[in-house]
């Protein structure tokens, strides 16, 4: 595993390394690597995982004191996923070599893909969650790349910046599921987890409804379940390519993916089930009816995607050993024909230019083995016989009809999605290609057979392994599918698979869905619906009411961003103080119980009476007057006030600190002040009020702080200590001045040097003609 990745990053940099470069040819052949990869799995991994449910762990030192490291398992679920990742991948890239061919930024293109893939192998090889986390990020991050990869365009732009947050913001709530899970188990090795205990550990820490909610948030952001599927139909404004695998086949799959890891840890918990069944069945139904308004092939595709990944939500939602193993089934067929179906409308829009399903008509005048590949793969998404696609769906049905309540309640609603499903795929597979050619069709430019080649090639790859694979399921894939199911389902599988399931409910079931589909397809001659309500500019797209929340958040983000962060000093001084206020006053006077030491307060004399005269006047004098200098000097005389002060109170080391520094602010104020052009009043009299409340109010605040603390018993532990130490480790008789100078030497240090710099920043200031600026 870890040397798999290891190539898939050099393989990335690489291509990277190329885009430098003006080797454009080379783009067509790099569906080599992810093929090459696909070997290694099968040849060094196939035997092993077909034999055990136990997972094969490689692992790499990496913040080992935090229990991180690089640890990686294989278990047959990743491996199975592992395979899709890479298998179906190489098909994308030699598919991408034609479709980009005369694409700008091509290196580009196929390095955010190669980073892609490479993150994918990541995410489900990791063992440890927070590496686990890592590569889920990373995967978002290379979709929003790819998504956005035409950014001139401001839909785009749009799109991808909507599918980073959402995707994005599922990832905080996996993070905190993830966490919860290794505080509470002492490990954030996934292997080292004991199933049996970790449900009990949750309850209880308490957390373990916290964990299913994020958890699953988590994961159905990413896969696209109601209500955050709207990502997913904008983000069909990516390249085909892009489209094919990571929308149909592996990146929206990551949710149901870990989804599945953590069943069996969650197995029995109600709230776990509930939630999952019924997210899947809300998906399902709406986005299976958002397909039948869709016109353009890309988005007829996404909506059934979403329906289809709704559908697994569903089954992992039930939880039964059928559903698991209807999942395994349909993960596989679905991955399959919605690539190809995805791969087919690409061609389609490079063909024509169109990707309007009304106006696509006889598509095989040109490309014939193209609308062949592509009816057998709409056959699979269709559930037809002797495809993989049908027996997902009897296994489907399998584990609804084991459902003790409202079964035929389900039934008929899962029945009615397949309808609308098989509706969508013959849609995309069967009615581009029949009939007289469009206008679009007759208009598109003669391509050579050998240019076509790329283009249908990886369809017609694709029905042939949805037919074999439904037609020889115990000669293909049969011991992978076991190692997935043991893993996700906890033990081995004994049924047999077999291609015709015998004459019961199940083949009835099916039948039906057949005979609905094609009815209602022939019904409606193939032609999508129009609603005002429910196309995409319609009052119910979720996209469009999101993108305006959007805009609204954006625009009250601009007008919060303009009022805290305005450019005046004293506008960050008045929020700083306000916030201080409010937090730690409510703190304050909802929380201490307030006492007036009044034994401790000394009597005020007539000195001090008479300065606290003097520093109200100098107070009142410096906020009034209109001139700088006077303010300064009255700012000086409270600084000379306050070190009379502490002289009456027995603390003239401080009183001469105090001077020193009262002193030498005073003649930096007057050196900068004197520079400054004529001073000028802007404020009005509301703005002074304003201060004037705001300034009492904090100094009444601090006044009734300093009160409760000299209230409170004195500690003096660390001031023994500095009396104590300050000559006989530092040889100096004055404390202060020893705690500044070495017990926080580095402090004061630090301080100098903040002061130097901003000396430095002032002087630069005074000494710049802006006049002679502006003339230049």
């Amino acid at each position: 595993m870890l040397l798999i990745l290891f190539i898939s990053f050099l393989f990335t940099f690489l291509i990277g390394v190329l885009s430098f470069t003006k080797a454009r040819t080379v783009y067509k052949y790099l569906w080599v690597f992810p093929g090459l990869l696909f070997a290694m799995l099968l040849i060094n991994y196939q035997g092993v995982i077909g034999s055990t449910a136990q997972p094969i762990i490689e692992s790499m030192s990496w913040v080992s004191i935090l229990d991180i490291d690089f640890q990686f398992s294989l278990t047959g679920w990743s491996y199975f996923f592992s395979l899709l990742i890479t298998g179906i991948g190489t098909l994308i890239f030699y598919y991408a070599g034609a479709y980009m061919k005369n694409k700008e930024r091509q290196g580009a293109f196929f390095s955010y893909l190669a980073f892609f893939m490479m993150s994918m192998l990541g995410l489900v090889f990791a063992d440890n969650l927070i590496v686990l986390f890592v590569f889920w990020e990373l995967t978002s991050i290379a979709s929003f790349f790819l998504i956005g990869f035409d950014y001139q365009e401001k839909e785009v732009r749009q799109s991808a910046i909507l599918s980073l947050g959402i995707t994005g913001g599922g990832g905080f709530f996996l993070l905190l599921a993830f966490i919860l899970i290794g505080t509470s188990m002492g490990t954030f090795n996934l292997s080292e987890i004991d199933p049996a205990i970790l449900v009990d550990s949750l309850m209880i820490n308490g957390t373990l409804i916290w964990v299913i909610i994020s958890l699953i948030i988590g994961a159905i952001t990413k896969s696209a379940q109601f209500p955050f599927h709207f990502w997913l139909p904008n983000a069909m404004k990516a390249p085909t390519p892009v489209s094919a695998y990571l929308h149909s086949a592996t990146m929206v799959k990551a949710g149901v993916f870990i989804l599945a890891v953590f069943a069996p840890y969650f197995q029995g918990v109600e709230l776990w089930h509930n939630i999952l069944f019924v997210t899947g069945l809300v998906t399902l139904v709406y986005a299976a009816f958002q397909s039948l308004f869709q016109k353009d092939l890309k988005g007829i595709l996404a909506y059934s995607t979403i329906a289809s990944l709704g559908m697994m939500v569903l089954l992992i939602g039930l939880g039964t050993s059928s559903a698991y193993l209807a999942l395994v089934l349909f993960v596989l067929a679905h991955a399959l024909y919605k690539a190809a179906l995805f791969i087919t409308a690409g061609t389609i829009d490079y063909i024509t230019g169109t990707r309007n399903v009304n106006e696509l008509r006889g598509m095989k005048s040109i490309v014939g083995i193209l609308g062949i590949a592509a009816f057998i793969v709409a056959c699979s998404n269709g559930g037809f016989p002797l495809t993989i696609g049908f027996m997902a769906k009897d296994y489907i049905y399998v584990s609804l009809l084991e459902l003790e309540s409202i079964k035929w309640l389900v039934l008929v609603i899962v029945i009615l999605g397949n309808v609308a499903l098989m509706f969508a795929g013959l849609l995309v597979g069967w009615r581009p290609f029949m009939g007289q050619a469009s206008a679009k069709v007759l208009q598109a430019p003669m391509m050579t057979k050998k240019s076509l080649l790329p283009l249908w090639l990886p369809v017609m790859i694709l029905a042939i392994m949805s037919v074999v694979f439904g037609v020889f399921p115990e000669w293909t894939f049969n011991h992978i599918l076991k190692s997935s199911y043991a893993h996700i389902s906890g033990h081995e599988l004994n049924k047999v698979l077999s291609v015709f399931p015998g004459f019961n409910m199940v083949l009835l079931l099916s039948l039906v869905t057949l005979v609905l589909g094609l009815s209602f397809y022939f019904i409606r001659k193939g032609v999508p619906y129009h609603s005002k309500l429910w196309d995409e500019e319609g009052r119910f797209n979720i996209f469009r009411q999101t993108l305006k929340f959007y805009q609204t958040t954006k625009r009250a983000a601009f007008s919060y961003t303009r009022l805290l962060h305005s450019g005046y000093l004293r506008s960050y001084i008045l929020y700083i103080v306000l916030f201080f206020i409010g937090l730690v006053g409510y703190k304050f006077f909802t929380g201490v119980d307030l006492k007036i030491p009044d034994d401790k307060l000394s009597t005020f004399g007539t000195y001090e009476v008479v300065v606290f005269i003097i520093i109200t006047l100098a107070i009142i004098n410096s906020v009034f007057t209109p001139s700088r200098l006077t303010a300064i000097a009255s700012m000086g005389i409270m600084g000379y006030s306050m070190c009379l002060m502490f002289v009456f109170y027995g603390a003239p080391d401080l009183a001469m600190t105090q001077f020193s520094i009262d002193t030498l602010t005073v003649v930096l104020f007057v050196l900068v002040l004197y520079k400054l052009p004529r001073f000028n009043k802007y404020v009005s009299w509301k703005i002074e009020l304003r201060d004037g409340i705001v300034s009492v109010a904090f100094g009444f605040l601090i006044a009734m702080i300093a009160l409760q603390a000299y209230s409170q018993p004195v500690v003096k532990e660390v001031s023994d200590f500095y009396a104590n130490h300050a000559y006989l480790k530092a040889k100096g008789k004055n404390v202060v001045n020893v705690i500044l100078v070495d017990f926080r030497g580095f402090d004061t240090m630090v301080e100098i040097i903040v002061l130097a710099i901003a000396a430095v920043g002032v002087f630069s200031l005074l000494k710049l003609n802006l006049n002679k600026v502006e003339k230049d």
